[in-house]
């Protein structure tokens, strides 16, 4: 029973030792111009914009009452990279509400994650 032991020990050591996962393509540490880069590096810092529309902003997210429209121009900064998305504090700018009904609302800065096919460098 004391081998099992040791072994499942010696087991568990080696899998803390192993190296982490490649980066995912287009997600790589910024130079010294990131958001100017060919190929989209998007990176925390990068400075980013929305380049098509994406869905909305729940009120938990932007802290105004009413969902908001996440249309293609926003621009914001990259905080954190999620796997596949992108935690982004957004610039204070005016946003539509959703649903549709002509109201805009200035807001101010806001963090929200959206999927890194949605974003590209700000130029």
């Amino acid at each position: 029973m004391r081998t099992r032991t040791r072994a499942a020990i010696l087991i568990v050591m080696a899998s803390a030792c192993t190296p982490a996962p490649a980066p995912t393509p287009g997600l790589e540490t910024p130079g010294p111009d990131a958001a100017a880069a060919p190929g989209g590096i998007i990176a925390p810092g990068a400075r980013v914009r929305v380049k098509s529309r994406s869905g909305t902003f729940k009120p938990a997210d932007t802290g105004h009452t009413a969902e908001v429209n996440v249309t293609s121009g926003k621009t914001g900064t990259v905080v954190q990279k999620l796997g596949e998305s992108i935690r982004v504090r957004f610039d204070a700018q005016t946003w539509d509400e959703f649903p549709p009904t002509g109201a805009t609302v200035d807001l101010k800065e806001f963090e929200a994650t959206l999927h890194v096919s949605y974003l590209e460098p700000a130029r």
